[in-house]
C-alpha cells in the first residue's frame, strides 16, 4: 500500500479471489449459501405467563440485557418487539413483556451473531464531535458513514467519520444536533458479511424482496441488517419465513420505508460447505444450501441433471417446483435429480438443500463432489449441450453424527485488526467462529481454544478461561513384566526391547498401571538398565501382561526457582533447564500461583546459545503486579497454562457456540517466526486430498532438479546457493513415499497398482477437456503442455514429456520411487493390489540417460482390518432376514456367509446369504 500516512506505509493488502464468467457464455452457476449451523437459535424456551423466561441451552449473559428476543416458531407466545429487560442467571432472564405459558418455544437471540454495527447511546453537543460508550471506534471506521436509526434528524445525511479521537469519541464530517441516546449504525462493519444490493421493502410490510439473496431455510431465525445510508429495516430484525422460490423473506419487524435497491446483509451466512447427519436425527443435523442458476439466456428450456457420482451419502431436496428427484440414494447408488430451467426463469436460482443421507456406522469426514450437467436427452438448448458446472465446483464436506468429532466453522476471509488507534493500545475490530460436537457425548467434553498469541478469545457465556496445564502421562512401554520388590524386569514377550532405548532415565517420575496389574503406582526411577528398572516404591510383586509404564511430564506446568527481571519482564529458570521441557511456547497464556491475572509469553530465549531458560511476557507491568516485591531476589512460583474453553454436555452438544476473537496489540510475532505458517494437528486422512496428486522420486528426461541460477536484470546480483553435501549417485539412492491414512475410522476401499493409489475418499479425476478454448494436441490451449485429464488419487509413476506433442505423460508401470509405505486406517479397509513397485530409469543431472536403479522396489502395507465387524443402526428383522434401513450393502461391512450373528452381544444365528442390504440367517430371530 502506498500512503502519505507512515502508519499505513507499505502495508499489505489482501488479495481478493474473483471468478469471472464471460457474459453470454453458457454455464451452470452454483453458489454456496451456507448451512444451518449458526449460533443464536434455541428450541427449549419456557414461559410461565409472566415476564420470566428460561432456557437450559441459551446460556444467558449480562450483555443480553436490552437485546431483542424473537420467537421463530410462529406461535405468537413472545410478543413482537420484546427485549430482554434484565439478566438473572445463565438459564433465566426477565423480558420486557409477559410471555404466554408454554414450553419448547423456539426463539432467536440475534445479538449472538449480529456484528456491533447498531448502537443507541450516541451523544452530541451541536458540533462535529460525536461520542458513544459502546461503539468502540477504531481506525477502520475513518471515512465510513454514520447513519441515524431512531427516526430522528440529529445526524445529517451522508455524514462520515473524519477522525477517531478515542474508543468513545470521533470527529464527523458534519455537525450533529445536541442530543443524547441517539440511535445510529456503522454500516461499514457489515462489509465482511454476505451483502446484497437489490432489496425491496414497502413501508408497514414485513416482506423483504431480493432476486439475488436466494433466501432459504438456513436464514430463518437469523438477523437481517441494513447496510446503506437508509433506515428501512429496524435494528434487531430477523427473518421468520422465506418464500418457496427464495425471492422474498418475512421479517420480524415491518419496514419503516418503501425502498428499492436496498443494501442489506445476512450476517449469519457462513459460506460453510459442512453438512452433518447419517443417523436420521434431523434435530441435531446440519443442512447445507446452494443456489443453482444459468449464466446465459438459453434459446430453449434446459434440463440440468445433478448427482454425486459414486457417493450415496448425500441427499438433495428443494421446495422449488423446477426441481425433481429421479432416484433417491439407496446406500449403494447415489441420488439423481433434475432441475428444469425455462427461457424466462434462468436467472432465478433454484435453492437446493443438501443433507447427509441415512448411513450407519463410523464415517470419516469426506468431500462429496456433485456434478451438474445438461441432459442431452431432454431436448435442451443446443448451446448448452455438453455444459457442466466445472466453472463453479460444487463440493460438500459430509460429516457423520455417529463419529466423534468437533465441528469448527469460520467465516470466509476471517480477519481481525491488531490496532484500533495509532498508539496500538487497544485491539481493532475482531471476528468469531463457532464450535460444536458432531454427536452426543457420554459425559462433559471440554474444548480448549489455544491461540498462537496474536489473538485472544473473549470470555463470556459458555466461553471461560481455565487452567489446562497439568502433569500428563506419556506411555513409553506396554508389555509384559515381572515385579520383585522395587525392581521391574522385562518378561517373556517383551524381553527383546530396552527400557533405556525407550527413553527411561534415573530421576524420572513414572506410573505403572494397566493390563493385568491392578491399580496404579506413581514413583521415581532410581536405577535403569536395558532389561530392568528400580523404583523408589515397591509395586505389588508378580508377573503381569499388558502393563503400561508412562513417564509423568509437565505440560504447561512448572514449579521451581526463577530469577525475576522487572525491567524487561523476564523469568529466568535457576535450574538451567528449558521452558520447552515443560511444554511452554511463545504465545501461550498462563497464570502464576493463585493469581487470576492472565499473562502471555512474548518470547523464549536463553542465557546461552544452547539454553531456552528465559521467559519474556508481553506485559511487564502486569507481571510486576502479580509478583510484587516478593520476587526481587528470586522466588519459586508455579506457572500454569490457561486457555479459553467451552464445555459441551449431553444436553447441549449440538448447540454451536460462538468464539469471539480480538487481536492482542501487545503481542509481536517473534522475528524468527515472521514467515512461519503454523498448521494445527489434524487426523491423517487421504480423504483430505481433494484433487490429483503426482509424486516423482528422481529426475527423468529433462526434468532434472539441480539448482539453477536465476535470470537477473543487469543491476541485480545473486549470492552463491547455500551449500549442499555431496549426494550419492541417483542409482544408489532410496526414494521413499510414505502415505498415511491411519486417522481413518471407517471401512474404506481402494486400489493399489504399481504406479498409483486410488479410492479411500480421495478426490475425483480432474478433467479439462470441456474447458473453453481447449484444443486437443495443442499444448497452449489451455493446459500448457500438460494432459487435459489428471487421474484422481496419488500417482507415482515416472513422469516424462512426449517430444511430439509436449504433453506430460505418466508411465503406467515404472516408477522412480523405490519404497512405497502405506499406513491404512483403523477400520476394515479393503485394498485391491493389482501391482507393486517396478523401478524405472532415471536421468542424470546433466540430462544424460541414467541406468535403472540397482535395487528393486518394496511395497509395504500396514494396518486396516482391526475393527470389529459390527453395524449400529435400525433394522427390519424377520424370522430369517435382517435388512439395513440405510440401504448400504452388508458386504461393505465385511459380513459374509458362515459368520455368527450377535444382537446386542447375544448370539442368535449364522449368516446363510448376503444380498445388498439384506442378510439371510438360520437361528432364532432376536426379540
Amino acid at each position: 500500500m502506498l500512503s502519505a500516512d507512515p502508519f499505513f506505509g507499505n502495508a499489505v493488502v489482501r488479495n481478493v479471489e474473483v471468478t469471472k464468467i464471460d457474459p453470454g457464455t453458457p454455464a451452470i452457476l452454483v453458489t454456496n449459501l451456507g448451512n444451518t449451523n449458526t449460533p443464536g437459535l434455541f428450541a427449549d424456551g419456557v414461559g410461565t405467563g409472566s415476564t420470566t423466561f428460561t432456557s437450559a441451552t441459551a446460556t444467558f449473559v449480562p450483555a443480553d440485557a436490552g437485546q431483542p428476543i424473537i420467537e421463530t416458531d410462529g406461535l405468537g407466545r413472545i410478543a413482537a418487539g420484546t427485549r430482554i429487560a434484565s439478566f438473572v442467571n445463565a438459564t433465566t432472564v426477565v423480558l420486557s413483556a409477559a410471555i404466554a405459558a408454554g414450553s419448547g418455544i423456539a426463539f432467536s437471540l440475534p445479538s449472538r451473531v449480529t456484528p456491533p454495527a447498531n448502537f443507541a447511546d450516541g451523544a452530541a453537543t451541536g458540533t462535529t464531535t460525536f461520542t458513544s460508550a459502546s461503539a468502540g471506534f477504531a481506525l477502520t471506521d475513518v471515512g465510513q458513514p454514520v447513519v441515524e436509526t431512531d427516526g430522528g434528524a440529529a445526524i445529517p445525511a451522508d455524514t462520515v467519520i473524519l477522525a477517531v479521537l478515542s474508543a468513545t469519541q470521533v470527529t464527523l464530517s458534519a455537525s450533529v444536533a445536541a442530543a443524547s441516546n441517539i440511535g445510529f449504525s456503522l454500516p461499514s462493519r457489515l462489509a465482511s458479511f454476505a451483502q446484497f444490493r437489490d432489496g425491496a421493502t414497502t413501508a408497514g410490510s414485513t416482506t423483504l424482496g431480493s432476486s439475488t439473496a436466494a433466501f432459504n431455510a438456513s436464514d430463518i431465525g437469523r438477523p437481517v441488517m441494513e447496510g446503506d445510508f437508509g433506515n428501512a429495516i429496524p435494528a434487531g430484525t430477523v427473518i421468520l419465513a422465506v418464500s418457496a422460490d427464495g425471492s422474498s423473506a418475512t421479517m420480524s419487524a415491518a419496514a419503516v420505508a418503501t425502498t428499492t435497491g436496498l443494501v442489506f446483509a445476512l450476517p449469519a451466512r457462513n459460506a460453510s460447505n459442512v453438512i452433518l447427519g447419517g443417523s436420521g436425527n434431523a434435530a441435531t443435523a446440519i443442512s447445507g444450501f446452494y443456489a443453482v442458476a444459468l449464466a446465459a439466456a438459453p434459446s430453449a428450456p434446459v434440463t440440468v441433471t445433478v448427482t454425486a457420482p459414486g457417493d450415496p451419502r448425500v441427499s438433495l431436496s428443494s421446495t422449488d417446483p423446477r426441481f425433481s428427484q429421479v432416484s433417491a440414494p439407496d446406500g449403494t447408488n447415489p441420488g439423481v435429480y433434475r432441475i428444469a430451467f425455462g427461457t424466462t426463469d434462468w436467472t432465478v436460482p433454484v435453492i437446493v438443500r443438501v443433507d447427509a443421507a441415512l448411513w450407519f456406522g463410523l464415517a470419516d469426514p469426506h468431500n462429496a463432489y456433485l456434478t451438474a450437467t445438461v441432459d442431452p436427452a431432454s431436448g435442451s438448448a443446443p448451446e448448452y449441450l455438453g455444459v457442466d458446472n466445472s466453472a463453479s465446483p460444487w463440493d460438500v464436506l459430509v460429516m457423520s453424527d455417529q463419529t466423534p468429532a468437533g465441528i469448527v466453522q469460520a467465516p470466509d476471509g476471517m480477519v481481525v485488526t491488531k490496532c484500533a488507534d495509532l498508539a496500538c493500545t487497544r485491539p481493532g475490530p475482531g471476528s468469531s467462529y463457532s464450535v460444536r460436537l458432531s454427536m452426543a457425548p457420554a459425559g462433559p467434553v471440554t474444548v480448549a481454544m489455544i491461540t498462537d498469541g496474536q489473538t485472544d478469545v473473549v470470555a463470556g457465556g459458555r466461553v471461560s478461561y481455565a487452567a489446562i496445564g497439568a502433569m500428563q502421562p506419556v506411555t513409553l512401554f506396554t508389555g509384559n513384566v515381572t515385579i520383585s520388590g522395587q525392581t521391574v524386569t522385562r518378561a517373556a514377550g517383551s524381553e527383546l526391547g530396552s527400557f533405556v532405548a525407550s527413553g527411561f532415565a534415573v530421576g524420572q517420575l513414572v506410573s505403572l498401571s494397566g493390563g493385568t496389574y491392578a491399580g496404579t503406582v506413581t514413583t521415581t526411577i532410581t536405577a535403569v538398565t536395558a532389561s530392568a528398572m528400580t523404583l523408589a516404591a515397591s509395586p505389588t510383586a508378580g508377573a503381569y501382561s499388558g502393563v503400561k509404564i508412562a513417564r509423568i511430564v509437565n505440560h504447561g506446568l512448572f514449579t521451581g526457582a526463577v530469577l525475576y527481571d522487572p525491567l524487561h519482564g523476564t523469568l529466568t529458570r535457576a535450574d538451567g533447564s528449558s521452558w520447552l521441557d515443560d511444554n511452554f511456547l511463545e504465545g501461550q497464556s498462563f497464570v502464576i500461583g493463585s493469581s487470576t491475572t492472565l499473562l502471555k509469553i512474548q518470547a523464549l530465549t536463553g542465557t546461552t546459545a544452547t539454553r531456552v531458560d528465559i521467559l519474556t511476557v508481553t506485559d511487564p507491568a502486569a507481571l510486576a503486579t502479580v509478583l510484587g516485591s516478593t520476587c526481587a531476589s528470586g522466588c519459586t512460583p508455579t506457572l500454569t497454562q490457561w486457555a479459553a474453553s467451552v464445555t459441551f454436555t449431553p444436553q447441549n452438544w449440538w448447540i454451536p457456540v460462538g468464539i469471539p476473537l480480538l487481536a492482542d496489540p501487545k503481542f509481536n510475532v517473534p522475528a524468527g517466526n515472521a514467515n512461519l505458517l503454523m498448521f494445527p494437528k489434524t487426523p491423517h486422512l487421504l480423504a483430505a486430498i481433494r484433487g490429483p496428486l503426482s509424486v516423482e522420486g528422481g529426475p527423468v528426461q529433462d526434468s532434472h532438479t539441480a539448482l539453477q541460477l536465476p535470470v537477473m536484470l543487469p543491476a541485480e546480483t545473486n549470492s552463491v546457493p547455500f551449500g549442499i553435501g555431496v549426494q550419492p549417485p541417483e542409482a544408489q539412492q532410496v526414494n521413499v513415499l510414505n502415505v498415511f491414512d491411519d486417522g481413518s475410522q471407517q471401512n474404506q476401499k481402494g486400489v493399489l497398482s504399481s504406479t498409483s493409489l486410488t479410492g479411500f475418499g480421495m478426490g475425483p479425476t480432474l478433467d479439462f477437456t470441456h474447458h473453453k478454448g481447449y484444443v486437443p494436441g495443442d499444448p497452449a490451449h489451455p493446459t500448457f503442455g500438460e494432459p487435459a485429464v489428471f487421474p484422481g488419487g496419488v500417482s507415482f509413476g515416472s513422469i516424462t514429456v512426449d517430444p511430439s506433442t509436449g504433453n506430460i505423460l505418466t508411465n503406467a508401470s515404472l516408477s522412480t520411487i523405490q519404497v512405497f509405505n502405506f499406513m491404512q486406517g483403523q477400520g476394515n479397509d479393503r485394498l485391491s493390489v493389482t501391482g507393486t513397485l517396478v523401478g524405472g530409469p532415471f536421468t542424470n543431472e546433466d540430462g544424460s540417460p541414467g541406468t535403472t536403479y540397482v535395487h528393486g522396489g518394496l511395497t509395504v502395507l500396514n494396518g486396516g482390518g482391526a475393527a470389529a465387524l459390527s453395524v449400529t443402526g435400525t433394522f427390519t428383522i424377520t424370522t430369517s432376514t435382517v435388512h439395513r434401513l440405510d440401504g448400504a450393502p452388508w458386504a461393505d461391512a465385511q459380513f459374509a456367509i458362515g459368520q455368527e450373528l450377535l444382537f446386542n452381544g447375544m448370539p442368535f444365528g449364522v449368516i446363510t446369504g448376503v444380498s445388498g442390504a439384506t442378510l439371510t440367517f438360520v437361528g432364532s430371530a432376536p426379540a
